[in-house]
């Protein structure tokens, strides 16, 4: 029974970062090579690897609580020579971070896991500095039970994104489509 969930685990993950490209989102975001990124929550190594990459100038904060995930990121930085790269752990429900100190925040699958939508926002918001910039990609909702990724009743809309990041004060710059799986809404703090 525990390989088979393992094995379920492994495909939700495989499937997020075969269908997801983290190019796509860095062609969306304001983001721009000197800036201060925080990535919360993703167990997708390869966009933190991407955002750092990209962010030869700037700095990625990789926000996560699961010991395996930081000691991959922390093995891959070693492997690309990343040295823009910092993991850090959330501190209950707040991250450890100083007011106003990133540019942009980036949350990719994983509204899904959590029930506390306008309290992340709210916390991103908080770290972010004034007219930065949320990135949310997630799954997108679907009538039936999906194949794989998170089961129906666990998907976000963008729709309440938007209205949740609305009634906090923050602003739609974009939302669109990502690939058949997913989307991406982006708000700016204002």
């Amino acid at each position: 029974m525990i390989n088979k969930k393992k094995n379920k685990i492994r495909k939700n993950i495989l499937k997020f970062e075969e269908t997801f490209d983290p190019q796509s989102l860095i062609t969306l975001a304001p983001i721009h090579n000197d800036q201060i990124i925080g990535n919360i929550g993703s167990n997708d190594i390869l966009l933190p690897i991407a955002l750092a990459k990209y962010l030869y100038r700037g700095k990625i904060y990789v926000i996560n609580d699961e010991n395996e995930f930081k000691k991959n990121i922390i093995e891959c930085t070693k492997r690309y020579n990343l040295g823009n790269v910092k993991t850090i752990s959330p501190n209950g429900n707040t991250i450890p971070l100083s007011d106003n100190l990133l540019h942009g925040g980036v949350i990719s699958d994983y509204l899904n896991k959590i029930s506390g939508i306008k309290f992340l926002l709210n916390e991103i918001s908080r770290i972010t500095k004034k007219s930065g910039w949320i990135s949310i990609i997630d799954w997108i909702p679907v009538d039936s039970k999906p194949d794989f990724g998170p089961s129906k009743s666990r998907r976000i809309s963008p729709e309440k994104i938007i209205s949740v990041g609305g009634n906090m004060g923050l602003k739609v710059i974009t939302q669109r489509m990502l690939s058949e799986y997913h989307y991406i809404v982006i708000l700016k703090k204002t």
